[in-house]
């Protein structure tokens, strides 16, 4: 009957529209957290830069590798790492600035016969492998 079909579209219309305001929700939720997420960020480098008694940063390896200064240490400790080495690497230039006047160190807690100590040692590969792709590529550049 006809009336069962208004109603099957009637229906199908307000569950599109709860989809498009659930996705709507969605958003907002994200750049809030991201807003929030930023915000403690900025005021956990500021603590961190400007604060003596702080003494300690802690950050994971992706939050921790953009936008953020940490030059007023030389020491970095990572209790986890990225699968992608340029994340990794990202994340200890931020102790490396202009401004920096000790030797840095980065270190990674791996634990001997762990899945992360195998996990590492394969970033660590596809990190020398990307290197000697660009070391390649540049070395043929110079020789045209």
């Amino acid at each position: 009957s006809l009336d069962r079909a208004d109603r099957k579209t009637e229906k199908s219309d307000r569950a599109l529209n709860s989809v498009g305001i659930i996705e709507e929700v969605k958003a907002l939720i994200k750049k809030t957290i991201k807003e929030e997420t930023n915000k403690q960020k900025d005021f956990a480098q500021s603590e961190f830069l400007n604060n003596p008694k702080c003494m300690v940063f802690v950050g994971n390896v992706i939050s921790a590798s953009v936008g953020i200064s940490l030059q007023s240490s030389h020491n970095l400790i990572f209790n986890s790492f990225s699968f992608n080495s340029s994340d990794n690497l990202q994340a200890e230039d931020r102790i490396y600035r202009l401004s920096q006047q000790h030797d840095c160190t980065a270190f990674y807690m791996l634990f001997e016969n762990t899945y992360s100590e195998e996990m590492y040692t394969k970033v660590l590969a596809k990190e020398q492998m990307a290197n000697t792709l660009i070391k390649s590529e540049i070395e043929k550049g110079q020789t045209k």
